[in-house]
């Protein structure tokens, strides 16, 4: 059981303003799902916020396998961190001016927001083949 507007992260979906960093790394190991919420007036004293009770499903394996999970959640956290730029400029923080070396189909013009778990995977094991390329 957690604060409502919690659970509404863990289970966000791309695009939506409750997706970021919990939501990536919640459904990259588990499957979480809201089940109900508990009324305030359960409680006593009532709290000033709604819970919600919320099923995490841990997954025997990752969504997706990454190449390099630590450079996954690396790049998942610096990306984040700027969430309202686009990749290319906040992988710009990482790479420096490498970013324009980048392969052109990568998803280099899109928010961080607006990947999935699975893209977001794919642009981190882009980013590693690059790095060992030019290493």
């Amino acid at each position: 059981m957690m604060q409502r507007e919690v659970a509404r992260r863990l289970v966000a979906h791309p695009g939506s303003k409750d997706y970021g960093i919990l939501s990536v790394f919640t459904q990259f190991y588990a499957r979480p799902r809201m089940l109900f919420d508990v009324d305030p007036n359960s409680f006593v004293p009532p709290p000033g916020v709604i819970s919600t009770v919320v099923q995490m499903a841990m997954r025997r394996a990752t969504l997706v396998a990454a190449l390099d999970e630590g450079h996954f959640r690396r790049m998942v956290r610096g990306v984040f961190s700027q969430r309202r730029k686009t990749l290319r400029n906040s992988l710009r923080t990482i790479l420096g001016d490498r970013v324009r070396e980048l392969p052109e189909d990568l998803p280099l013009n899109r928010r961080p927001e607006q990947l999935a778990v699975e893209e977001l995977v794919a642009l981190s094991d882009a980013l590693v083949c690059y790095e060992a390329g030019h290493a």
